[in-house]
């Protein structure tokens, strides 16, 4: 299951995410994992009743935090490390500061 995510706020706005949720992998571990985490989604969301159609998540906002994966041989990928709920008079959208390398830098994207 993959969720696009746009960011409002911060660095990267207006920006797309990919967030992926493979909740039918056939390795234990890895499901567990996955479902975890889509629970978290979720509850950030407040979506309280069962979760059937990904059409449920359309048009909400919640606020995430954005780490970037690098590995050797491979572009640096925005990957969601953690999800929680918008609070009144809160900020409105993602936190963007986690848009950046670990060097501080701004990727050119």
């Amino acid at each position: 299951m993959q969720f696009v995510w746009q960011v409002f706020e911060g660095n990267g706005h207006n920006r797309k995410v990919f967030d992926d949720h493979y909740v039918f992998d056939g390795d234990p571990e890895k499901l567990r994992s996955a479902k975890g985490r889509l629970g978290n989604l979720l509850q950030a969301a407040g979506i309280k009743e069962v979760f059937r159609d990904s059409a449920q998540m359309h048009a909400k906002k919640i606020l995430a935090k954005i780490d970037v994966n690098e590995s050797e041989g491979y572009a640096p990928k925005n990957r969601i490390s953690s999800y929680k709920p918008l609070v009144a008079n809160g900020p409105q959208s993602f936190s963007g500061e986690a848009i950046t390398t670990p060097a501080g830098q701004v990727p050119p994207w």
